[in-house]
């Protein structure tokens, strides 16, 4: 795993929201109760089938899968949110993050980065990018300012990076 600063993390983790945003749609666009209702009864394999069924929708087969389901936060008179750890591998990349969806909105945090031993680029950041483009099936829609604020990073910094 490389290290590098926060400033790197958050634009990371906005490129990497920027090509998981329909995927959070799609699943958001299902009942997050269902979702939920899948850990509870221990129907898990039948949650990461969802997840990956959506995935590849916007994803090439195999280069985003979700790798473990993170938990399900159930409160009283509150919205469940579900957070799940997500791996992406393409050209020698491989991320994992944990996405959490909630009714209205959703957000990563990179958890690990690795790039190939082999590296000859500088900017491991065109990297990633190049690795996202060659692995979605659709570009994502471009970004625009004061676009939907639903889908945050959440890196380590103090605030969320809006995507």
């Amino acid at each position: 795993m490389l290290a590098f600063s926060c400033a790197e993390q958050s634009e990371r983790e906005r490129l990497i929201g920027v090509y998981v945003r329909p995927v959070a749609e799609e699943l958001r666009s299902l009942e997050l109760e269902l979702l939920v209702r899948h850990i509870s009864s221990g129907r898990i394999g039948n949650l990461i089938s969802v997840v990956e069924a959506s995935s590849e929708l916007y994803f090439k087969e195999g280069t985003l899968r979700c790798s473990e389901v993170g938990e399900a936060d159930l409160k009283w008179r509150a919205l469940p949110q579900l957070r799940l750890v997500l791996t992406f591998v393409s050209e020698g990349v491989i991320a994992a993050f944990t996405l959490q969806l909630g009714a209205f909105s959703a957000g990563i945090e990179l958890q690990y980065l690795s790039f190939p031993p082999e590296l000859t680029v500088t900017n491991e950041t065109q990297l990633l990018r190049h690795a996202l483009e060659k692995a979605a099936r659709k570009m994502p829609m471009p970004e625009r300012r004061n676009r939907d604020k639903s889908f945050v990073s959440r890196g380590r910094s103090a605030r969320p990076t809006q995507v």
